[in-house]
């Protein structure tokens, strides 16, 4: 194998993670502190499927039958 086909994918690996290193690194969230007595629930990825993300939050209490916010300073986390 030619020299220059050794170093290409060599180089092209080490520009993808430092970009990779640089763009992830911006995203990382700030701790902030909670208070300890709001509730906090956590939701996965429910990609898009509106009705089970409202059948969760009424479930764990979040919402009424309306979908109106009931549950005052609880925290809602939605990963994805």
């Amino acid at each position: 194998m030619h020299r220059s086909g050794i170093i290409r994918p060599i180089v092209a690996g080490l520009v993808f993670a430092l970009a990779a290193g640089f763009f992830s690194a911006g995203g990382a969230a700030k701790a902030e502190p909670v208070e300890a007595s709001a509730p906090i629930v956590a939701v996965g990825d429910l990609h898009g499927d509106y009705d089970a993300y409202q059948a969760i939050l009424r479930e764990a209490k979040l919402i009424d039958a309306k979908g109106k916010w009931t549950c005052g300073k609880a925290i809602l986390v939605q990963l994805g």
